[in-house]
């Protein structure tokens, strides 16, 4: 029987978790998992058999098959599913400057106009700024504030004007969000 297996892309840091048990079963499915651990040439003995150049090919190829364009672009060069894989590893597990800096490059380049409705947009943007903190990076509310109202369209610039010029400390992103909620 011939049952038709569905694995989800790599997208980045938010699913490689997910992504990274789903690759080596679908890739021992076609018997050929070893290649993430193992690569032709090495020594045999261990856990995992050496892959033949054949095999090696056929699981570098699947695993660039399986990345969405970003992390595509880590491994678009290697010819080593080992080499790949750690590479994929390095940038996308949960610890790591790889993954900070992916994160806060999202963080600065995130912009109302990239989402359907304001609401998605506040969702996305607290939860840049709640896994930033959450990984040790501090900003102050005045910081934060600023960066969320450089993100909004040009279609609130009257409402930008208005936060900007009557600033309260105790006003935080927040308060703002509501506030823009209602505007729509």
């Amino acid at each position: 029987m011939n049952a038709k297996i569905t694995l989800p892309m790599l997208l980045g840091s938010a699913n490689y978790n997910t992504w990274s048990i789903h690759m080596p079963v679908a890739l021992g499915i076609k018997d050929l998992d070893h290649c993430l651990y193992k690569a032709p040439g090495d020594e045999a003995g261990g856990d995992y058999e050496v892959p033949t150049e054949k095999e090696n090919k056929l699981a570098v190829g699947i695993l660039k098959l399986y990345c969405s364009q970003d992390p595509l672009e880590h491994i678009k060069h290697l010819n080593v599913a080992k080499t790949a894989w750690e590479t994929l590893k390095e940038a996308y597990k949960p610890e790591g400057f790889t993954t900070n800096h992916l994160l806060f490059k999202q963080f600065l380049q995130i912009q109302l106009s990239d989402f359907d409705s304001v609401d998605a947009f506040i969702t996305k943007a607290k939860e840049l700024v709640t896994d930033l903190k959450s990984k040790g990076w501090e900003f102050n509310d005045e910081c934060i504030l600023s960066w969320f109202l450089n993100a909004l369209t040009d279609k609130y610039e009257g409402f930008v004007a208005n936060i900007s010029q009557a600033f309260v400390k105790a006003r935080s992103v927040e308060v703002v969000s509501e506030e823009l909620s209602c505007v729509k």
